[in-house]
C-alpha cells in the first residue's frame, strides 16, 4: 500500500478544498492506510498519529495574508521547514500530494524535490479566473475594452504561472475533462479524472419535510458570496421565472458560509429585499454555518440550484 504525505491548500476553512481533504483523511483513518497529513490550523499538540493516520497542524503567523474570510496565505510558513522536513522523514512517504500553490503546496513540491519523491497535484480551483474576476475594483472605473482586455491578460498570466508550478508534478488530477485536457496541454504532464461524490444516503429527497401540495418552486444556492460567485443573477432569475405564465411563487434561499458585514452588505445592495417582494420571490439569507442535518433539509426542499459562478466549475 503506497504511503502517501498529502499537503492541502486548507482543511478546517468552508470550500471545497478543505471538505475533499476532510474526506481524504477520514477515509485514510477509516481503512487503516498509511497517510500523512501536513495542514495548517490552530491545534495546541502540532503532531498526533491515531493508527496509521498522521497529522501535522502548524500555525499561521501574523504576517499571513489574507485570501478569503477564512483563508490566509502565511509569508513566513517557512519557518515550520524543520518540523516538516523531519516527519517526512520519519515517515518515508511513497508520494506526496500538493492541492495547489499555497504555502502548504509549494513546501510539499520543494520537499518532494529535494527528497527524491513523486509529486501529485490535484486542481481544486481555477485560480486564474479568480483572479480576473477580482479585479473588478479597478476594470470597473474603465472603459469596457481596456477592462476586458486587463482581465483576459491578468487570466492568461495566472493560468501560465499555475501551469509553471503544477509542472513539478509527475501526474495531476482535476474533477472534469476540460480541465484534464487543459492541464495536458499547458503542462505536458498525464491528468486523470478525479470525480466527486455525493452522499445519497444523507441527502435523499426521502429526508424532505415540505408538504405535498406546496407548489412553490425554490431555486437554492449554498456556498460562498465572493465577486466570482455571482449569486446577484439568482434574482435575474427569479424575475424571468415570476413572467412566466405557471409560476406562481418563486422562493430564493442563499445560504452563506461566515462572511464580513462588509459583504453581507454588499449582497443587500445588489439584491435589496424590495426587489424579491416585488416579484413574489422572498430572499431568505442563513447567516450561519450548515452541517449535515440543518444543510440536507435545505437541500432536499430545493428545486433548482443555478450554476451563477463566472468561473468554471
Amino acid at each position: 500500500m503506497p504511503r502517501v504525505a498529502y499537503f492541502p491548500d486548507s482543511f478546517h476553512e468552508v470550500n471545497g478544498v478543505a471538505h475533499t481533504s476532510r474526506n481524504f483523511v477520514a477515509y485514510a483513518q477509516w481503512h487503516g492506510l498509511p497517510f500523512l497529513c501536513v495542514r495548517a490550523g490552530t491545534r495546541e499538540i502540532s503532531f498526533e498519529q491515531v493508527g496509521e493516520l498522521r497529522t501535522l497542524e502548524l500555525r499561521r503567523s501574523r504576517g499571513s495574508v489574507r485570501m478569503e474570510k477564512d483563508l490566509e496565505f502565511d509569508t513566513l510558513f517557512w519557518r515550520h521547514g524543520e518540523a516538516i522536513r523531519r516527519e517526512l522523514e520519519r515517515f518515508r512517504p511513497d508520494v506526496i500530494h500538493i492541492t495547489g500553490p499555497s504555502e502548504l503546496g509549494m513546501f510539499g513540491a520543494y520537499f518532494a524535490w529535494t527528497m527524491g519523491i513523486p509529486l501529485a497535484a490535484s486542481w481544486h480551483t481555477n485560480l486564474h479566473e479568480y483572479a480576473a474576476r477580482r479585479m473588478g475594483w479597478l476594470t470597473g472605473r474603465m472603459a469596457e475594452r481596456r477592462a476586458v482586455a486587463i482581465e483576459r491578460g491578468v487570466e492568461g498570466s495566472g493560468l501560465w504561472a499555475t501551469s509553471q508550478f503544477y509542472k513539478f508534478a509527475k501526474v495531476l488530477f482535476a474533477p472534469n475533462d476540460e480541465l484534464c485536457r487543459m492541464l495536458e496541454k499547458t503542462t505536458g504532464r498525464p491528468c486523470y479524472l478525479m470525480r466527486r461524490g455525493v452522499d445519497t444516503e444523507c441527502f435523499s429527497p426521502a429526508h424532505r419535510t415540505r408538504e405535498t401540495s406546496d407548489r412553490t418552486a425554490v431555486l437554492g444556492y449554498v456556498g460562498r458570496l465572493s465577486v466570482e460567485k455571482n449569486v446577484a443573477l439568482l434574482i435575474a432569475i427569479v424575475r424571468i421565472k415570476s413572467r412566466t405564465p405557471h409560476s406562481r411563487t418563486i422562493q430564493n434561499i442563499l445560504h452563506r458560509d461566515l462572511v464580513e458585514r462588509l459583504l453581507l452588505d454588499q449582497l443587500h445592495q445588489r439584491i435589496p429585499q424590495r426587489v424579491a417582494r416585488s416579484y413574489n420571490a422572498p430572499v431568505n439569507l442563513c447567516r450561519s454555518l450548515l452541517r449535515r442535518r440543518s444543510l440536507r433539509r435545505i437541500y432536499v426542499s430545493v428545486h433548482f440550484r443555478p450554476l451563477c459562478s463566472v468561473s468554471r466549475p
